[in-house]
């Protein structure tokens, strides 16, 4: 058995690369595809939970450039149920959180797409956001109203209780290592 621990790797590319001579996927790509080429840019939510009303994409269709627009109302359908996943942008008009994908401009460059995307408008209806993690599938708030924290009793849906600590703390505990 041979590891690459402790011997020397070839690298076939390493002289072109540091000539700058090495040519990557995106140096070929007018050379293969021409003006076939489309660039995509995305539109992002502003709220971090609820879901899309509607948005305003005739501005993003009429640019210069742009070949399509998609949004939640009308999706691209690429994800099957099968996948296991429980969330795939642009499939469903629930945001689960700020900053995900709610839209998705393709264009002639990458300037347009960019310039389309910014076009874009959405009207949301919020939900207040969870503060923390979401609760593990299965457990339900352990806290009831009216209870303090500390009578809690631990148990299988219960978050650890990790030790508080502060930088000077951490240096106390810590051996130095440079003079």
């Amino acid at each position: 058995m041979t590891t690459p621990l402790g011997s020397d790797v070839p690298r076939v590319d390493g002289r072109l690369k540091v000539t700058g001579a090495a040519r990557y996927s995106a140096d070929h790509s007018e050379d293969h595809w021409g003006d076939r080429l489309a660039y995509a840019h995305v539109v992002l939510s502003t709220v971090a939970r609820g879901s899309v009303r509607s948005m305003n994409v005739d501005a993003a269709r009429g640019a210069p450039g742009v070949l399509a627009v998609y949004t939640p109302f009308d999706p691209l359908r690429i994800y099957s149920a099968s996948r296991g996943e429980t969330y795939a942008p642009l499939q469903d008009r629930d945001v689960r959180f700020r900053g995900q994908v709610i839209g998705l401009v393709v264009a002639e460059t990458i300037e347009q797409a960019r310039e389309a995307a910014a076009l874009v408008s959405a009207e949301y209806d919020t939900v207040p956001a969870r503060p923390g993690p979401p609760s593990p599938p299965g457990c339900r708030a352990s806290r009831s109203k009216g209870t303090p924290s500390s009578r809690r009793r631990p148990g299988p849906c219960s978050l650890p209780a990790w030790p508080r600590s502060t930088t000077r703390s951490a240096r106390a505990r810590s051996r130095s290592t440079s003079p």
